[in-house]
């Protein structure tokens, strides 16, 4: 499923840079599925709910960063159209981070 939406944040436009992928222990399973993909990895330990696995990525964001687009990887058949409409144009960068 997370390849799906993957796919779908890579052909949207919009700026991914990075994707960074939250997950609990099982870092290794993912990131070994993930090996083609250019993403970064936080590690949540407790799953204390969505809000939690956001602050889990703070170190990973620049202070500069606007605007940050929380998908869950449960939800694949989000289209890359969808995420330009998100960013109200195909260009804009909605996820202004570096690595």
């Amino acid at each position: 499923m997370i390849h799906h939406l993957l796919d779908s944040v890579i052909s949207s436009g919009v700026d991914p840079n990075p994707i960074i992928i939250v997950s609990p222990e099982n870092k290794d399973i993912i990131s070994e599925s993930l090996k083609n993909y250019k993403v970064q990895y936080a590690t949540q330990t407790e799953q204390l709910g969505s809000g939690h696995a956001v602050a889990c990525v703070y170190d990973l964001i620049k202070p500069a960063t606007e605007n940050i687009i929380v998908l869950y990887c449960d939800h694949p058949f989000l289209k890359a159209e969808s995420l330009k409409k998100m960013c109200g144009t195909k260009n804009r960068n909605c996820a202004s981070y570096d690595n």
